[in-house]
């Protein structure tokens, strides 16, 4: 396990990010510059391609295996924070519905706010959520998955960790 950089704690202690790919990457150097743990869950195929050696910070623990299994087994709490950035809304359904009973201090979908919406009324026709926990799922606002969307990323994380400083 990574220990946490020096510097000032915010109220999550970890940052959990379910994906590979360039989404993923971006959260995580966004996260890492947090004083944060970050643990990158990422897929069995990825470990064994080359990839993208830079795609992930340095600091970032890359946790390999399925993710719905890793999830099942990674311990979190009101200090943590999930985010499903697999870049497939099918894989970040399946993460987000792993997740939505679990101890977290909030769930993230990298995906665009229509999109949670879609998923939110999908999860409360099907049980697996009530109408008044919608409020658990927040979307980053992605459209895309390139670099103007570094600060977009930034700006939502850092509004979470504000919100969770001023609650303190």
């Amino acid at each position: 396990m990574n220990s946490f950089p020096s510097g000032t704690r915010s109220r999550f202690t970890q940052i959990v990010i379910v994906g590979c790919g360039k989404r993923a990457g971006m959260i995580a150097r966004v996260a890492a510059k947090t004083a944060c743990r970050v643990a990158v869950l990422v897929g069995e195929q990825w470990e064994n391609r080359e990839g993208d050696p830079g795609r992930f910070p340095k600091d970032a623990e890359l946790i390999f295996g399925s993710p719905q299994r890793l999830l099942t087994q990674l311990p979190t709490d009101e200090e943590t924070l999930i985010i499903a950035a697999t870049g497939e809304l099918e894989k970040d359904k399946a993460v987000l519905a792993a997740c939505l009973h679990r101890r977290s201090a909030g769930l993230l979908i990298a995906q665009p706010p229509e999109r949670r919406e879609e998923i939110l009324d999908e999860f409360c026709a099907t049980g697996r959520l009530k109408p008044w926990e919608k409020h658990k799922i927040q979307a980053l606002p992605f459209s895309g998955n390139g670099p103007k969307n570094t600060g977009q990323i930034a700006a939502a994380i850092l509004s979470l960790l504000l919100s969770r400083l001023q609650a303190a």
